[in-house]
């Protein structure tokens, strides 16, 4: 484990609904190659903080890298869905584009 990692679950002891932290550890878990942590930790912001659009983007990519496109799918466009709501259509326009990957 690194220390960047040991540092961030650290911080998640005292802070666990921060979605930075959570968003951190994720990326984290992604660039060691372990996509099951990384969608495990986006799960979860996307449950505990749904206005965090970046982890609809990330979590759509990595069950895409564990084949599982039909959830993908179905996150990008929660994620859309969401994105709107709080007036992000830059980040709603490019999951639509990787919605259309998928298709």
């Amino acid at each position: 484990m690194g220390k960047r990692r040991a540092q961030l679950e650290q911080l998640l002891v005292d802070f666990p609904d921060d979605p930075e932290i959570r968003y951190g550890l994720a990326m984290d878990s992604a660039g060691d190659g372990l996509d099951e942590q990384c969608v495990q930790e986006l799960r979860s912001i996307v449950s505990l903080n749904p206005e965090f659009i970046p982890s609809y983007l990330q979590l759509g990519q990595a069950l895409v890298r564990l084949e599982k496109d039909a959830e993908a799918a179905e996150v990008y466009r929660s994620g859309i869905k969401q994105a709107r709501l709080v007036g992000n259509g830059a980040a709603a326009d490019e999951m639509a584009r990787f919605l259309d990957q998928l298709s």
